[in-house]
């Protein structure tokens, strides 16, 4: 799937970004369920292992904020 992604996003041009999650939810292609927020341990994925819980979705939008301050779409 995620080459999937990585040659649609590429195929569509210039103006798409691709935000890497898994580096981020999944780094090294390892799995984790806990990772460390803010100094403490926290659930980031839910109990089927694919959706994120509300902890999850929380840094995944301020990972999507950050690209787009990046990009200057917003201040």
């Amino acid at each position: 799937m995620n080459a999937a992604l990585r040659e649609a996003a590429h195929d569509a041009g210039r103006d798409v970004r691709l935000l890497r999650f898994d580096r981020y939810f999944t780094p090294g292609g390892t799995f984790r369920a806990d990772m460390r927020v803010g100094g403490r341990v926290r659930r980031v994925r839910q109990a089927d292992g694919v959706h994120l819980t509300a902890v999850g979705a929380s840094l995944a939008a301020d990972l999507v904020l950050r690209a787009l301050r990046r990009e200057r779409v917003v201040g």
